[in-house]
């Protein structure tokens, strides 16, 4: 990370000194892309601190009714596991990024390399810096790849708790408003939301770059993240797959786990809980109770039509409405907004962009 922020400034001094205040003609890509990765990384430290309270909190909850050492070991499991998967994601996206990296500047080192009017020393230092950045930013894709595995691995828990016999107890009307299962359901929203500062970069970017337009900059050339565009939609796609792993599978397999618990409790302890309803009713209706029996009598037929109305309204979704509205609007702009956006206009025979965002950004030039 020291070796990435300081190659930055280097090149932002570069940029600044260059072109001055004329932002539009800085390596934005690269400025905003180490940004977000930064921003994502720090946000990501958190992640096996937020894995293991929630797994704590199931076990508090009752949710999980297993022993702390029960829980360790579940712990320890998945995170054995998991270790497989982290290596695999750092290495694909580590890949990818080098890949995406020789993509686009190995025409420009040969260009550079061939051109009689560079000194020797100016090309091998360009060639130098760039090259030193681009295994940098191999390295940064290599971590970031890292990341998403881990949060694929996190992912997996869902599939063991959705399994018969896992020990999981769902609570109809826990006050989470998820059956008590909001802390795992918290998690997954929170790598959710890590995985959208990717897909949400990615998005923008590949959207943008047809108009960014270089023209009045002085650098011969017009457009210089042309080639980038079929990285970036690599990268994208891999990162909806992460966000798939991390979020929509396991939020999935938790769903039906407890769908068919509902259907199970509707089927067999509805009908015990109206006949036992209706037993009491009758009994009171039958012979004038004493005042303590009738007491109890009300108390447990107000315990039944609690559980009776638990049941019948009972959440299919591992996390309260609350929460899932605040991340869901996030990841939908991130995920879905774009391929709207682009399927939008070429229906309509446009181009990349519709005509209000190309107008949008073309403030900016």
């Amino acid at each position: 990370m020291a070796v990435l922020v300081a190659l930055v400034a280097v090149k932002s001094a570069v940029e600044i000194s260059v072109f001055g205040t004329k932002v539009h003609c800085w390596d934005t890509m690269l400025l905003t892309g180490t940004s977000v990765f930064a921003l994502a990384v720090a946000l990501a430290l958190s992640l096996p601190r937020r894995f293991e309270e929630a797994l704590t909190e199931l076990r508090v909850h009752g949710a999980l009714p297993v022993t702390l050492a029960e829980t360790d070991a579940i712990k320890s499991e998945l995170e054995g596991s998991g270790s497989r998967i982290v290596k695999r994601a750092a290495a694909i996206v580590g890949a990818l990024v080098l890949a995406g990296f020789l993509y686009v500047l190995m025409p420009q080192f040969i260009a550079i390399w061939r051109d009689p009017a560079l000194p020797p020393g100016v090309v091998y230092t360009l060639i130098g810096f760039f090259g030193l950045l681009m295994l940098v930013c191999a390295f940064c894709g290599y971590v970031g790849g890292a990341f998403l595995g881990r949060v694929a691995s996190y992912g997996t828990l869902a599939r063991r708790l959705s399994r018969e016999g896992s020990g999981l107890a769902l609570q109809p009307g826990h006050y989470d408003g998820a059956n008590g299962l909001a802390p795992i359901g918290s998690l997954y929203l929170y790598q959710a939301f890590l995985v959208m500062f990717p897909i949400l970069w990615l998005a923008v970017w590949w959207l943008a770059i047809p108009y960014y337009d270089m023209t009045t900059c002085n650098v011969g050339i017009t457009n210089p993240y042309l080639n980038w565009r079929m990285p970036l939609l690599v990268l994208w796609v891999t990162s909806v797959v992460f966000l798939f792993l991390a979020f929509v599978r396991p939020v999935l397999q938790l769903r039906r786990r407890i769908k068919s618990e509902r259907a199970r409790l509707e089927r067999i302890r509805l009908p015990d809980i109206r006949a036992e309803i209706d037993a009491i009713r009758t009994n009171l209706a039958a012979s004038p109770p004493s005042e303590a029996d009738r007491t109890a009598a009300q108390a447990r037929l107000s315990a039944l039509s609690r559980e009776h109305w638990n049941i019948v309204h009972m959440p299919t979704w591992p996390m309260d409405r609350a929460t899932m509205r605040q991340y869901f609007s996030v990841n939908a702009v991130s995920t879905v907004a774009p391929v709207a956006l682009k399927g939008y206009d070429i229906l309509n025979g446009g181009g990349p962009l519709s005509p209000a965002l190309q107008h949008l950004l073309a403030g900016f030039g």
